[in-house]
């Protein structure tokens, strides 16, 4: 979680640098964004947004020179890397795929509803954010990087699903969770990153 920043990142440090008041909004950015890129490695489809992923899916055996600035050098180790990315992507479906189940169960929860009044119904019934329920036990899942938010998105688009009705669901906007405004919070959350 400590590897360089992009340009995104750097520019970001740049901005909070020029501006020292805003720091303590933005405290251990390179942590907060390596956090989310590892996160993004995971996410079926969402991964290959990410040029190191898409530099490994389309580099071959005889031609290394793209993926060389991530350590490959050799045919064996282009291998490997794919099969790093093809593992990613075959965990992190099976927990999107065990947490759709879950959810169904009603054995975990997302970020709940943005409205004030339906969050404190929600909360008043013993409704828990970001929670998984083991035994009788509802407990914050927000320590299991890189599946938290992952996690979430899948919740809240069940949620959204429910709140917003048939209609939604049907026109297949269940997909428009993922990039909603309301997860930036989800996306922000860890700690090292503070609003």
């Amino acid at each position: 979680l400590t590897t360089e920043l992009g340009s995104l990142g750097r520019a970001m440090d740049t901005l909070f640098d020029a501006f020292p008041p805003l720091k303590p909004f933005y405290l251990f950015g390179r942590t907060g964004i390596n956090g989310m890129k590892f996160t993004f490695k995971h996410a079926p489809l969402i991964n290959a947004f990410q040029k190191e992923v898409r530099d490994i899916y389309l580099a071959t055996a005889d031609n290394l020179d793209a993926v060389r600035i991530y350590g490959i050098e050799t045919p064996e180790e282009l291998a490997n890397a794919k099969a790093i990315v093809h593992g990613r992507v075959a965990l992190g479906s099976a927990v999107a795929f065990m947490a759709g189940q879950a959810y169904l169960k009603g054995m975990f929860t997302g970020n709940g509803p943005q409205s004030e009044e339906l969050r404190r119904t929600w909360e008043a019934t013993g409704w828990k954010p970001r929670s998984i329920k083991v035994g009788n036990a509802w407990l914050s899942y927000d320590s299991l990087e890189p599946f938290n938010n992952i996690l979430a998105a899948i919740a809240d688009a069940g949620d959204n699903a429910k709140l917003m009705g048939p209609e939604w669901q049907e026109q297949g906007m269940a997909g428009a969770a993922f990039r909603s405004e309301e997860h930036t919070s989800e996306l922000q959350s860890p700690c090292y990153i503070s609003y």
